[in-house]
């Protein structure tokens, strides 16, 4: 099944899931580890690869925010309307979260004059001035935002450990892919 069903997340939007969940969690592992190393050639293979996969999730999460326009997910299990808002609130912090991160250090990029290219292969146009002082503004609310980012996706993925595990219902096995 492709497409959602009014129960069931479909294989597209699991994909989407998943595929953004794992470099998400990639993307924070090497930025914490990139920012703790000295100059050198690995600093800047590793800056490029955090850039590339930065373009990457930019239009991942483009595309998944249109699949979902068109696309709604299943409704809530549970009759809890305060747990299900707050859920619903998550969520759109979390999307929110998942477009700003990626923009945020594509315009730190750009302010820093050295811009950001997709594996080598794209040049993406600069979104800010060049300016230092921006620069540095830019880039430590990228690293706030990320930091907010993994810890809401885990607190979300606590969530549904909690409903799969102590309150036994199926909102985990609704979106995992079989």
């Amino acid at each position: 099944m492709w497409r959602n069903s009014k129960d069931r997340f479909g294989t597209i939007t699991k994909s989407f899931h998943w595929v953004m969940a794992l470099l998400i969690m990639a993307m924070f592992g090497l930025g914490r580890y990139m920012t703790g190393l000295p100059p050198s050639r690995d600093l800047i293979y590793y800056y490029g690869l955090h850039k590339s996969f930065g373009i990457l999730l930019i239009a991942l999460i483009v595309m998944r925010i249109f699949w979902r326009k068109s696309n709604p997910a299943p409704k809530p299990l549970g009759d809890d309307a305060r747990a299900n808002r707050l859920a619903e609130i998550m969520h759109r912090i979390l999307y929110l979260l998942m477009v700003l991160v990626p923009l945020l250090g594509w315009a730190g990029s750009s302010a820093s004059g050295l811009g950001a290219s997709f594996f080598n292969l794209l040049n993406m146009p600069n979104i800010a001035p060049e300016n230092e002082t921006l620069e540095l503004l830019l880039f430590r609310i990228h690293e706030i935002a990320a930091t907010l980012l993994v810890i809401l996706a885990l607190a979300h993925a606590g969530a549904a450990l909690y409903r799969h595990f102590i309150k036994r219902d199926d909102t985990l096995r609704r979106m995992t892919i079989r």
